[in-house]
């Protein structure tokens, strides 16, 4: 073999060893863009994914009136909690949270305030025209009381066990 068929034959190699390397440089960064491309693809999902959750959470609170009434009976760890639709959820705090009860009136469209006598016996409940009053350990109706319109803005004033106000309005 002439030096110039070396020559030329190293040429050849040569090039065949840069076309080699370029096609496998080529091929670790399409390897590379694959798992990014993915990567990006998969944060894209969660991203509106999240979104769409955080759109309805946000819709589903809107709905609801800022500062439902809620009270709690530390003795015996239970809260009784105003719905947006007029309920009063009654929920267990003793081992965790845990839902007792729904307490609902068809006529009752919205709660205004929630009290507890003092001795923790009796669940008062101020709705639009009505006070509602329930056993609190039981959670069965006692009576309805009719009150004034209250517009939205009236509250117990004071709740005891011998005497229950709305405002100026005694309910006993």
């Amino acid at each position: 073999m002439s030096s110039r068929e070396a020559s030329d034959s190293e040429q050849r190699s040569a090039q065949q060893s840069r076309f080699l390397l370029q096609q496998a440089e080529a091929i670790d960064a399409r390897a590379l863009v694959a798992p990014t491309a993915l990567m990006a693809l998969m944060a894209g999902v969660c991203l509106i994914a999240l979104a769409t959750w955080l759109g309805s959470a946000w819709r589903s609170h809107a709905d609801l009136p800022a500062g439902l009434p809620q009270v709690l009976d530390v003795q015996r760890k239970v809260l009784f909690k105003a719905t947006a639709d007029g309920g009063v959820q009654v929920l267990s705090l003793r081992n965790g949270i845990s839902e007792l009860a729904v307490l609902r009136d068809p006529s009752r469209l919205a709660v205004h305030d929630i009290a507890l006598d003092a001795g923790g016996h009796t669940l008062w409940v101020l709705g639009e025209h009505s006070a509602w009053r329930y056993d609190a350990h039981s959670l069965r109706p006692l009576s309805r009381v009719q009150v004034l319109a209250s517009n939205g803005g009236a509250r117990f004033e004071r709740v005891g066990t011998e005497s229950v106000s709305v405002g100026p309005r005694n309910l006993n």
